[in-house]
């Protein structure tokens, strides 16, 4: 679904739907359960074969004209089988560790034959027990004889489908059922039932072929199991080729001849018969919405269409009611889609506010409610208003207080310095001028109470005073007087020059103090120079010499506030120092007040400061809680209005919505979470199935017209469509035209008829009829369609008119318009107003049948406005009337008695012979209840279809009509005689053996390209055993024979490789089965073959769109889901399958080459690059190919990329969706193929219209590494003697291009001006052969543009998606973008815990080089990291990082937590730089979205650092 998950089925929208099953089911389109009896899951014995896991699945294709089939990759049952080997390495199909499987080897060995001796061998190996044994043994009976009686294709018995299978022995394997790499691992191919036959059908043998192409390349050993009844009819005469190569059995006869003259006649003949379980009627009591109810049977009915088969059923679906879920991240506009589909919202109480206002902006909710959301705004607004006001008021009024305080605040500041200012110098007195010298004595002011009060208020007050006070601490014991600073010199001096001179007379000591410390001795002191104190001092003194810094720096080293005590400690022993002392302390006293002084100023400013700023912050917390509190209530009020306004008047159930987040503002992507009731009425079912006409069998009708075919029902309805029980289906028919098939639904609506035209497989949109006839309510019609001219006719006869209103279909089948004004049928009825019961044209013609109610049939002409002059008359009971497909004939269908018959009237005669020609049709038409006549093959193959619920059938009778000529009709048919290769020994199964030379004929032996061998010394040399009762038969002559035959024939280069294989033949019971001796292989590489093997279709061009595919399946519902998504988005939608783990991981670091190949149909496409490049594609004389398909081939240095494109000129296609596929191949390719046929496409002009209508759409300047390649017109099967003059013809018309274009030639914008041409060799030379490699040296000669295959993958779908959104803006510019957004949704994760985890995708990875998947090996912790403001989430953070620290962490400082947390997170930013730098580097650092990723990552590591 596309936009939610379902909690139980489906739901049916309120109208119609029309789907297919091939796709995915449109949304609101209700699928029924299938019976289990024939579940295609209970079917498959797949689950009760031990150890059997399927890797190729075989599906049946019913897009196409026939019964094509396609091989795909089975995706869950891959899953089981590398899960089972290598456990984990499986995480999607685009998600495949091939490097964790690498680390393991399995030993692979082929298996294929008949069915029932590869049952015995899965017994033998202990995979089967006795009964699945029987029934894959009794499978191949069933199947013929269900085949047989009911004509379909699908069995109702368990069966195994078709396909390629890995077995694991179980008795191989280890006791603990773990996988034993020493044991054999089985690749089996198990064919279709018909598969060995060698005259099986055109598909079976492809198949065939395309399945031993593959086995042989992913083993070396074969064992081929061939049971007695198929051993039995092989034919050991191989027949030789001629020296000539056959060319006798090349020639075919055929001859133009007249056809025999022929009467007017009619004969049936025997048809084909098909039963099915769908064709049967349902009676059910139907219930309106009214109340009212009635039983009603609904049976099916046939389909009309002139060249297609299919029925439909019908069921009734009563009303039910779904609880479906939706948990998605939605872009804006998917969001606002999802809402608008919803007309009542209800918002779960978990819904907040941040929910609701993305609901109203980003989900465009406001759009329903635009003035209660004008209200809310306001109201909000008003609020956030007031609270600014308020906030403001209360700050200013906060901050007039501290003006007016400030006298006191530096009042009680000083005094505050003063007394720290008294404890740091104790013995000084700040209250008066004395100084009191005891020592006891102290100044200890007690502390202000209005600072006090202040700080406790306050914190931040607090935390400003003390860090001030902090940092002028040193200042406040520091006394700056410089006469302070001489006299404490002065007093160290004397007190060094006392004790140098021991003991002195008390005299003389007093004498020198006086004179040391007054300082009036000049000749002591000199001009008061501290570094002549000691030579001065004693020399008077007669002292001895010291160094004269000893003392000094003595003096210098002591503190102020020592220094001050010290001295007056001296002061009161000696009182000799009481004056000095005295005199320094009044120094010291006056130099702190100064200083006081300063730094009470300078604390008063920051106190203030901080005050304001503290009385800031609270004012805006008080007024934002009181703001929040008041937000809050009026948040609940409106949210309690919006409610009610979003669930008035309605009376369809709620989308109810449970959570509405965003990982971050910026984010592009709304996670909704949520569920509804889908209530939905009840509703009638009808479903188309299609008949199909094997591919043998269209064959065979062109050959013998009277050939009886044996269509069959596919597996699945193709469309199903479901209507209110209101609606009347008036008319279905199938469009068969050469694009598409299309369908005409005609539906009897309420008060109008409603018509709708659409594609099969593509189903309607129900929102509006293609067309609309009003006014139509109880109104009385019929109508009829004309295939061949697309005419559409509705004849109304009721009330008081009869007209005739003709439309015309235009040839896009997308618009109906009316032709001309109604008919008034009227003026040709004089008997007043006709009943007209049925319409039918004649086939091809404006000519239309009307039968009236009284049984006559009129013919009116559009051409000629009138009707024509002839009529006949049916018999009252007819039950059907239409034209033959070929328009040559009426035919009706009458009930006589009691049995039905057929008349038939000829146009040519109508009129003339009003009996007809009547002829009695079976019995099974009888209990017919539904009619049709259409054709098979050629429109003059007609076939009457009856439908019998009763017999659960359809039958048919062939219609053979015979009509006279005026002139002789000519026939281009076979010449009796040779129409075919002869050949000469008739076999049966020896398509055993031969399967294998098939497979050389259809693809390479040796390629010019080669792919790169597997690894190791382990491979053993190819053998093929072939395994019978007989091992004595001739198998290694008869293989050797065939080899030689097939190198005769192909003249393919085989390097001796099919000499190499080594021929056996054993019994059954003669061969080890457990651990047999095999080659072994890499598992990763093994794998890695087996998906570059399978081409994957990418893209298709539809509707003039480029339509890319999600892992090879175009997905309806996709394709909604990107409706107006950004390319970014598309880019991230685009997945290529199995190939995403070989260009994102495996190979990533290998640079790419890419050739493709163009052309029209036919051509060869699809078998030159198998031969170029060693890959896959199908091939087919028909369109194999549809859109672009992708196969690699890994060698040694490089990636091939091989693209296969459709054929173009085609009628399937228009011009522009041309133009697309060659601008898609050009912009990438390295060497691109213009494949053309010699005898044919020789006119220039046409040629190249689509390369050249591309020129003017991607600028290649804007794109440098784009547009390089190097264009190569071959032309098929040119002779030597004609080369020289093709390439003349075809460079001379390329010069006139040239010539007119100028600079906007084609050469020159999408090539570089680089073109060859190649004349090739014709197929049955060997020089066809060894041009391949000729070519492939010009692809490696070419500029490497895509450095990496991780480059590579991204810029596919960049060039994909822009394509898609026909976005011509630089590619190079849109990958950058897109690696922007895709770093900016990892970013967040890459930060907090080192992984990748991105918003749209929650798988947990390794950071990578997402252009090679290198990881980024730099150290990096486990912690984990907020990226976030969310207060709690930080706390929560940290709360973490300081449990996984330590667990004594709180004996540990918070410095050192600290740290602890830097030195974490600087590892984790260093990792995520390398991170980033390694995937921006190939990209330009002035780029925008480059530059601003890189400010996003620098806010981010902040916020990351800020957070610890």
């Amino acid at each position: 679904m596309d936009d939610r998950q379902s909690r139980t089925s489906p739901r049916s929208p309120s109208g119609p739907s029309f789907t297919s099953p091939v796709f995915p089911s449109p949304r609101g389109s209700y699928e029924p359960p299938k019976p289990a009896a024939t579940s295609t899951e209970d079917l498959d014995l797949l689950s009760r074969v031990k150890g059997l896991y399927r890797l190729l699945d075989l599906h049946s294709e019913n897009a196409t004209d026939t019964l094509a089939n396609e091989i795909t990759i089975s995706r869950e049952s891959l899953k089981n089988f590398l899960d089972t080997i290598r456990p984990g390495s499986y995480k999607s199909l685009t998600k495949i560790d091939l490097h964790a499987l690498d680390l393991l080897s399995i030993n692979a060995i082929g298996i294929y034959g008949s069915k029932g001796e590869m049952a015995r061998f899965l017994h033998e190996v202990g995979s089967v027990d006795d009964e699945v044994d029987k029934l894959m043994r009794g499978e191949s009976i069933r199947e013929r004889r269900l085949l047989v009686s009911h004509g379909t294709a699908g069995t109702i018995q368990p069966h195994l489908r078709s396909g390629m299978y890995a077995l694991i022995p179980p008795n191989t394997q280890h006791s603990d059922g773990s996988f034993n790499p020493h044991a054999a691992v089985y690749i089996i191919y198990w064919p279709e039932e018909t598969t060995w036959d060698d005259d099986a059908i055109g598909t079976v043998r492809k198949n065939r072929v395309t399945f031993m192409h593959y086995l042989t390349r992913l083993t070396d050993q074969v064992r081929a199991l061939i049971s007695p009844e198929h051993s039995s009819t092989l034919t050991w005469k191989y027949v030789e080729n001629k020296s000539d190569d056959d060319l006798d059995n090349r020639f075919f006869k055929f001859e133009v001849a007249k056809t025999n003259e022929q009467e007017e006649d009619v004969a049936i003949r025997e048809g084909f018969k098909v039963s099915h379980p769908a064709i049967s009627t349902h009676s059910a009591t139907l219930s309106f919405s009214d109340g009212t109810s009635r039983s009603s049977s609904l049976d099916p009915k046939l389909l009309y269409s002139e060249t297609r088969q299919a029925f439909a059923d019908s069921r009734y679906i009563p009303a039910q009611t779904h609880e479906e879920t939706i948990d998605l991240k939605y872009s804006f506009h998917h969001l606002r889609t999802i809402l608008r589909r919803h007309g009542t919202i209800y918002l779960a109480e978990t819904v907040d506010y941040r929910g609701l206002e993305i609901l109203l902006e980003d989900g465009a909710l406001r759009d329903r409610v635009p003035e209660l959301y004008r209200k809310y705004n306001d109201a909000i607004r008003k609020v956030e208003t007031s609270q600014r006001t308020r906030e403001t008021d209360e700050t200013r009024q906060a901050l007039s207080e501290v003006a007016t305080n400030h006298t006191k605040l530096r009042s009680s500041v000083r005094e505050y310095v003063t007394s720290r200012v008294a404890k740091i110098f104790p013995i000084l007195d700040f209250d008066d001028e004395s100084i009191d010298l005891a020592p006891e004595q102290s100044l200890d002011a007690p502390a202000n109470e209005y600072l006090h009060n202040l700080r406790a208020l306050h914190p931040a007050v607090d935390d400003a005073a003390n860090n001030a006070l902090n940092d002028k601490y040193n200042s406040l014991r520091v006394i700056k007087a410089s006469q302070f600073k001489s006299m404490k010199d002065r007093f160290f001096i004397l007190r060094s020059v006392l004790k140098k001179r021991g003991q002195m007379p008390e005299s003389e000591r007093k004498e020198a103090i006086a004179t040391l410390i007054s300082g009036s001795d000049a000749s002591a002191w000199g001009h008061f120079n501290p570094r002549t104190y000691w030579t001065t001092l004693t020399s008077e003194w007669g002292s001895a010499n010291q160094d004269s810094g000893t003392w000094y720096r003595t003096g210098q080293d002591e503190d102020d506030p020592a220094f001050v005590s010290q001295l007056a400690h001296l002061a009161y022993e000696d009182q000799a120092y009481a004056p000095f002392a005295n005199e320094v302390c009044n120094l010291a006293r006056a130099s702190l007040l100064e200083n006081i002084t300063s730094v009470t100023d300078s604390l008063v400013r920051k106190i203030e400061s901080a005050q304001e700023k503290a009385i800031k912050e609270e004012s805006r917390r008080l007024s934002t809680a009181r703001g929040s509190k008041e937000i809050e209530a009026l948040r609940a009020e409106y949210r309690r209005l919006f409610q009610e306004a979003l669930i008035a008047n309605s009376v369809h159930p709620p989308l109810v919505i449970t959570s509405v987040t965003k990982s971050n503002p910026c984010s592009q992507l709304v996670d909704v979470r949520g569920y509804y009731q889908n209530q939905t009425e009840a509703k009638v079912q009808h479903r188309l199935w299609a008949l199909e006409i094997p591919e043998h069998d269209m064959l065979r009708l062109q050959e013998d017209q009277k050939h009886q075919p044996k269509p069959r029902v596919l597996s699945q309805p193709v469309s199903t469509c479901s209507f209110p029980l209101t609606w009347n289906l008036r008319h279905i028919q199938i469009f068969n035209n050469r694009s598409r098939k299309h369908v005409l639904l005609v539906i009897d609506l309420t008060d109008s008829v409603g018509i709708w035209l659409f594609p099969l497989l593509d189903g309607p949109s129900f929102d509006k009829p293609t067309k609309s006839i009003p006014n139509m309510k109880n109104r009385r019609y019929t109508l009829a369609c004309d295939e061949q001219r697309r005419l559409l006719a509705i004849v109304i006869s009721d009330y008081d008119k009869c007209i005739c209103q003709l439309f015309a279909i235009d040839e896009s089948f997308s618009n109906i318009q009316s032709r001309g004004s109604p008919f008034n049928l009227l003026p040709w009825y004089q008997d007043g107003i006709p009943k007209i019961t049925a319409t039918a044209f004649f086939a091809g013609t404006e000519e239309l049948c009307l039968l009236e109610e009284n049984g006559r049939v009129r013919v009116f002409s559009f051409l000629a406005q009138s009707f024509k002059p002839g009529t006949i008359r049916l018999n009252p009971g007819v039950c059907h009337i239409q034209a033959s497909p070929d328009g040559t004939t009426l035919v009706a269908v009458e009930q006589h008695q009691h049995s039905r018959r057929l008349r038939v009237f000829h146009r040519a005669s109508f009129g003339h012979k009003d009996a007809g020609i009547t002829t009695a049709l079976p019995d099974e038409f009888n209990s017919a209840t539904s009619f049709t006549l259409t054709s098979i093959g050629d429109r003059r193959n007609a076939f009457l279809m009856a439908l019998s619920p009763s017999l659960q059938c359809v039958h048919s009778v062939a219609v053979d009509i015979y009509r006279q000529e005026t002139r002789t009709e000519y026939q281009f048919r076979a010449k009796a005689g040779k129409t075919r290769p002869e050949v000469p020994v008739p076999t049966v199964h020896n398509a055993l053996i031969d399967c294998l030379s098939e497979a050389w004929s259809c693809y390479p032996v040796v390629a010019a390209i080669q792919r790169e061998p597997f690894s190791g010394n382990t491979r053993r040399p190819p053998s093929i055993t072939f395994v019978s009762e007989d091992p004595n038969r001739p198998f290694e002559r008869y293989f050797k024979q065939m080899i030689r035959n097939f190198e005769q024939r192909s003249k393919k280069p085989t390097a001796k490789r099919l000499d190499k294989i080594v021929i056996e033949a054993a019994q059954f019971e003669d061969l080890e089965w457990g651990f047999p001796v095999s080659s072994a292989y890499k598992a990763g590489e093994w794998l890695a073959e087996l998906l570059c093997l399978i081409p994957i279709h990418i893209a298709l061009a539809r509707d003039d769109r480029f339509v890319p595919l999600k892992d090879g399946i175009l997905d309806p519902a996709l394709e909604r889901q990107l409706l107006g998504t950004e390319v970014v988005g598309i880019i991230d939608a685009i997945t290529i399958g199995w190939y995403e783990s070989i260009f994102s991981s495996y190979m990533a670091t290998k640079p790419v080459k890419v050739v493709s190949c163009m052309g029209e149909q036919n051509v060869g496409k699809s078998y030159s690059l198998n031969h170029l490049t060693d890959s896959s594609f199908a091939g087919s004389s028909g369109r194999a190919i549809e859109g672009v398909w992708l196969s690699v081939c890994p060698t040694k240095d490089v990636l091939v990329v091989a693209l296969n494109f459709e054929g173009l000129h085609s009628v399937e296609r228009s011009a522009q969706e041309d133009m697309l596929l060659v601008l898609f191949n050009t912009a990438l390719s390295n060497l691109v193929l213009f494949q053309n046929n010699f005898a044919i496409n020789r006119e220039m002009a046409n040629m190249f219209t689509s390369f050249q209508s591309s020129t003017h759409l991607f600028d290649p300047a804007s794109n440098p590494k784009l547009f390089k390649s190097l264009l190569a017109i071959v032309i098929n099967d040119v002779v030597d003697k004609d080369k020289n003059e093709i390439v003349t013809e075809f460079s001379s018309k390329l010069s006139q291009i040239v010539s007119t274009e100028q600079a906007d030639n084609f050469i020159t914008v999408l090539h570089d001006s680089q073109l060859t041409i190649i004349p090739w060799n014709n197929i049955r030379s060997r020089e066809f052969y060894t041009q391949f490699s000729e070519l492939s040296l010009h692809l490696f000669e070419q500029e490497t543009t895509h450095a990496t295959a991780g480059e590579f993958l991204i810029t596919l779908k960049t060039l994909m998606a822009q394509l898609r959104a026909q976005d011509w803006g630089s590619i190079n510019r849109t990958a950058i973008k897109h690696r922007a957004v895709t770093l900016t949704n990892i970013l967040t994760s890459a930060l907090a815990t080192g992984h990748a985890t991105a918003e749209i995708d929650p798988t947990v990875e390794d950071l990578k080089n997402l252009d090679n998947q290198e990881p980024i090996i730099v150290m990096d912790s486990k912690a984990l990291f907020y990226v976030g403001k969310e207060p709690l989430e930080i706390e929560r953070a940290l709360s973490a990082h300081l449990r996984s620290w330590r667990r004594d962490a709180a004996r540990h400082s918070v410095q050192e937590l600290q740290a602890y947390l830097k030195a974490m997170a600087t590892l984790r930013l260093a990792r995520a730089q390398v991170w980033l730098d390694a995937n921006t580097e190939r990209f330009p650092a002035d780029n925008a979205d480059i530059r601003g990723l890189r400010r996003l990552f620098d806010d981010a590591s902040a916020t990351l650092l800020a957070n610890i």
